[in-house]
């Protein structure tokens, strides 16, 4: 979309927008959680800086490595990399090392409450911004013959890798489960009993829906060389079994030492 003169994608203008929602549920929620409702809208926005870094890195990283003879002699090559949308689980990973680094110091004490509602927050964004990959083109599905496949004639601002065939529309599949989540999640978090509880079902819930919607992804990534592949799985796949098992180990941990403090007292 052109804002002006300017080109704008549709991925960058749903994400801003997921961003707005998430950290407006969280500054909300936040007194319940005694937290300062403006301190967390901060920290969501500083986070989102190690997300977008964190999302965009190893596409970025992918780029070097395909493109390495043609960047070094001509470094100006590097303005072909097109950030068309970035990886989940690396912006994850990078809200993870925020949460290390930031929320520990300046949240002491809270910062499995501050996951708490960011995990009751989280789908909703998530939701939003797979409307923006579903705008793009990207995280798109298997060709497929079912009567609701889509065409997707650009990814990005590309021609796209399955231009002339329908696709899964793996973005409005996620998109649903998302709000689902989000529902559930919303009312989970009125009976969680210790800190962290949502957050850790919020691991075991979307890694479950990420494991399945794996199967109709047309963008998926093998852990594999030319001989093997780990029991057929994608690359996320396992990422997604990870955090199913994380879920229930923390889960299993924060409500053992709730149990265990019960009891002392």
């Amino acid at each position: 979309m052109k804002i002006g003169n300017y080109e704008i994608s549709y991925y960058f203008v749903f994400n801003f927008i997921a961003l707005l929602l998430i950290a407006s549920i969280m500054s909300v929620r936040a007194k319940k959680e005694n937290l300062n409702s403006i301190d967390v809208f901060l920290a969501v926005t500083l986070g989102a800086a190690f997300a977008a870094i964190g999302a965009n890195l190893p596409s970025l990283v992918e780029f070097f490595i395909n493109h390495f003879p043609a960047i070094i002699k001509n470094p100006s090559y590097i303005k072909n990399w097109e950030a068309t949308g970035g990886y989940f689980f690396g912006a994850f990973a990078g809200g993870v090392l925020f949460v290390l680094v930031y929320v520990r110091k300046f949240f002491k004490g809270k910062a499995l409450n501050f996951l708490d509602i960011l995990a009751a927050a989280l789908p909703l964004g998530q939701a939003v911004g797979r409307l923006g990959c579903f705008m793009s083109g990207c995280c798109y599905g298997r060709p497929t013959s079912l009567p609701w496949g889509i065409k997707f004639p650009f990814l990005g601002f590309n021609r796209h890798p399955f231009y002339n065939a329908a696709v899964h529309p793996t973005q409005i599949y996620e998109f649903i489960l998302d709000i689902i989540n989000f529902i559930f999640l919303l009312f989970y978090s009125r009976q969680k009993k210790f800190a962290g509880q949502v957050f850790s079902q919020y691991l075991i819930n979307y890694g479950i829906i990420r494991f399945f919607l794996e199967y109709f992804r047309g963008d998926v990534f093998y852990l594999h060389d030319s001989n093997f592949r780990f029991f057929s799985l994608t690359l996320f796949q396992i990422v997604s079994l990870i955090f199913v098992l994380s879920g229930i180990i923390m889960k299993k941990i924060l409500k053992k030492r709730l149990d265990k403090t019960a009891r002392s007292s």
